[in-house]
């Protein structure tokens, strides 16, 4: 065979080349559709025709295979994502290129809970080749991250809207809604989320409440999960649709039912088909709220539903929406499930727990050392570390590692994974007080912490997602922390006063009954005036 110089650079590839290539196409095919052993067949052959092109595919196709077959109830082997890692790595070596490596490596990164290096994988892929569904990910990952600023969020997000979203705007149609500023509007909501979701401690009673006079309410579910919460939704309101993840079903459906102002409801933590729907303009007033504190950074939704201190004051303009602040906290609390508030477990055990619930994708090194401050200051005190997966060894081991550079005993973690829903919120009487993550604060689980009577220590900074606590402490008479070192020191603070005060844990259940957070009438009320000023400002045009 002669070499590419002798055939010139503009030369077509040969043609044992392009055999090989449609064999491994077909084997990956065939993999997807659960024959993996047929899958091996065609790459062997794709190997055996045209080994330099065939190889690395065949070898990373098998990878994947021995990584999948590997999860078991148990949960993840560890060693089969590191095993992805390392070989990925030194395909990556010699062909930097290969986005079936980086895609590879980067899944494993996730499954281990490196959110950095899987951060840095996706972008490192976007730059080769541009793709809708990864970019929608990384916006919404990117909130993790503690060197995410609103900045640097806003420019990446105004670049998914100029990829992906713009160019839909030549489809958007003119509207024809009645430019009447007081008559009865109809509001629709798109969520993927309407099932046993953190969400749905925030909505019903928005879909219970809304005045029926004033608003004809639609809600569109583009979520492939639903229980026995669906179907509570389906019943609370007038017209319960549902629809594909699809943006031309979405937009379709939400212009023949001649919506005047549509909400979305998850935003980049949606499937990016769903929140392209909004980019076709369906509706002539489009406001993003609730479901993911963050710019969508598209031109074509006019409204971000905000608070006083969410987004952070002076981040306005990093938001390609126009912020609308409601005059009370944006959101109403209530609780799944019922449970009462316990005497704190330090009287029993002798020593203070502390307690995050909090996903492990929102815990950081940085947060991590200023946990492992609290305990050294504590002595004798254990940390309660509770969500998905921390039952895993694998989820568990970067944790490990982090607090025993901290000189932090491993017996004094301690990990749980989920509890059934009729179960968690009792789980909360084994923690004295609660550690909000930072950058990413908690949002239903610091309620769900504050409603047992569990005070939380948390940080505030300039992202919206770090600026739940802000909001939601003062009224009940909480500090909140501006440093990492006033977050160690009201973490001190409360755990003094835990000891001293046994009756607080009551105190802080009936602050909370009568904050603004709970009071789910007069959030209905102010949602639904900001729904008439958005409605008033398109008919003036």
């Amino acid at each position: 065979m002669r070499s590419a110089v002798e055939r010139g650079s503009q030369a077509e590839p040969p043609a044992e080349m392009l055999e090989a290539a449609q064999l491994v196409h077909a084997g990956a095919q065939i993999l997807n559709q659960g024959d993996a052993g047929k899958a091996l067949e065609h790459w062997a052959e794709a190997e055996r025709i045209f080994p330099a092109c065939a190889a690395t595919w065949k070898f990373l196709k098998e990878l994947k295979i021995k990584a999948g077959l590997q999860i078991s109830k148990e949960g993840i082997k560890k060693e089969a994502w590191e095993e992805v890692i390392a070989t990925s790595t030194r395909v990556l070596e010699t062909d930097a290129s290969n986005l079936e490596a980086l895609d590879l490596r980067r899944y494993a990164w996730y499954r281990l809970g490196s959110l950095d290096h899987h951060l840095a994988d996706t972008k490192r892929s976007l730059a080769i080749a541009p793709d809708v569904e990864k970019h929608n990910g990384l916006l919404f990952k990117l909130n993790f991250l503690p060197e995410t600023t609103p900045e640097s969020l806003f420019e990446e997000a105004r670049n998914w809207d100029r990829l992906y979203a713009q160019p839909l705007a030549e489809s958007i149609l003119p509207h024809t809604n009645s430019r009447v500023g007081n008559r009865r509007l109809k509001v629709g909501y798109v969520s993927p989320d309407l099932y046993h979701h953190p969400i749905m401690k925030f909505l019903p009673p928005v879909f219970e409440l809304h005045d029926r006079v004033g608003f004809e309410i639609f809600v569109y579910d583009i979520g492939t999960k639903r229980d026995s919460f669906t179907e509570y939704v389906r019943q609370s309101v007038e017209h319960f649709v549902e629809l594909p993840a699809d943006k031309e079903a979405i937009a379709r459906r939400v212009r023949a039912d001649s919506i005047d102002i549509l909400i979305d409801l998850a935003g980049h933590s949606m499937a990016a088909e769903g929140l392209l729907a909004f980019a076709l303009k369906p509706a002539p007033v489009q406001a993003t709220w609730l479901g993911c504190m963050a710019t969508t950074g598209m031109a074509a939704m006019d409204y971000f539903i905000g608070d006083a201190n969410m987004p952070c004051p002076g981040t306005d303009h990093l938001f390609s929406e126009k912020v609308l602040r409601l005059p009370r906290v944006q959101s109403v609390y209530r609780p799944v499930g019922e449970h009462e508030v316990a005497a704190p477990p330090c009287l029993a055990n002798g020593y203070l727990t502390f307690g995050c619930f909090n996903s492990k994708t929102k815990i950081t090194r940085a947060m991590v050392q200023a946990w492992s401050v609290i305990l050294h200051l504590h002595q004798g005190s254990k940390l309660l570390l509770k969500s998905w997966g921390l039952d895993n060894e694998g989820a568990q081991s970067e944790l490990k590692a982090w607090f025993a550079e901290d000189a932090i005993g491993l017996d004094r973690i301690l990990f749980e994974g989920h509890s059934l829903p009729s179960e968690y919120l009792g789980a909360w009487n084994k923690v004295d007080i609660a550690l909000d993550p930072f950058p990413y604060n908690g949002g239903s689980t610091t309620l769900d912490a504050l409603w047992m009577g569990v005070p939380v220590v948390s940080l505030t900074g300039r992202l919206g997602v770090s600026c739940a606590g802000v909001s939601l402490m003062p009224p009940l008479g909480l500090p909140v922390a501006r440093t990492f070192e006033e977050y160690v020191s009201i973490a001190v603070l409360l755990g003094n006063k835990v000891v001293a005060a046994p009756k607080s844990r009551a105190q802080l259940r009936q602050a909370m009954q009568r904050s603004a957070v709970m009071d789910e009438a007069g959030l209905v009320r102010a949602l639904e005036d900001g729904y008439r000023e958005m409605w008033r400002g398109w008919c003036l045009g």
